[in-house]
């Protein structure tokens, strides 16, 4: 279960990372990856 959350966790700060890069990823993206980063971290 510890391995699962470490992963949810490292997964989570590259959506964020990348939701950060908002000009780089445009708006289509930026908003999919919006939704799955409110779904795991409100998982």
């Amino acid at each position: 279960m510890k391995k699962i959350r470490i992963l949810i966790d490292m997964l989570m700060t590259i959506f964020f990372i990348i939701l950060m890069g908002y000009f780089i990823t445009g708006n289509k993206v930026h908003e999919i990856l919006g939704t799955i980063f409110c779904t795991i971290y409100h998982s």
